[in-house]
């Protein structure tokens, strides 16, 4: 969470620089009018930031970063994150009814991690231990013989 301390003082800097370039661009009686005009702006902004909420951050449920979400419902920073997470979402739901049918009937629990392309991602929580294969054809093989 960005707090409003730290909003404010981003403000009095940005105020500060807006002083000094104006100064610099628009010398003598042309630098007071517009550098009243530029304060004005800031310093409204800088009283709106003041009685505004804190902003919240949340993490991306893709890539693990923070980010201001744009609306309540946002759960990824980005298009690309968004992307991932639902073919996350999407192979994770495949992979449970695959398992559900090597192991009909019986609690598992699957967790999924981040690999290299080529390596199965899951592990399998059944009965009490984890099973983990290079790929998820041979993981699931290891079950069906767990459960015959």
């Amino acid at each position: 969470m960005i707090s409003k301390a730290a909003q404010t003082e981003f403000l009095n800097i940005l105020i500060k620089n807006t002083k000094n370039h104006i100064e610099r661009a628009y010398p003598g009686g042309l630098a007071a009018k517009v550098k009243g005009r530029d304060l004005e702006i800031l310093e409204s902004i800088k009283g709106a930031i003041s009685n505004a909420p804190p902003l919240q951050q949340t993490r991306c449920e893709a890539c693990g970063g923070y980010f201001v979400p744009n609306s309540e419902t946002q759960k990824f920073c980005s298009g690309k994150c968004r992307t991932a997470g639902h073919r996350k979402r999407n192979e994770l739901q495949a992979f449970s009814d695959k398992v559900r049918e090597a192991i009909p009937g019986k609690p598992f629990e699957i967790e999924y991690l981040l690999v290299p392309k080529g390596y199965s991602p899951f592990i399998v929580h059944y009965a009490g231990e984890s099973y983990r294969d290079k790929t998820t054809k041979t993981l699931l093989n290891q079950l069906r013989k767990l459960n015959k």
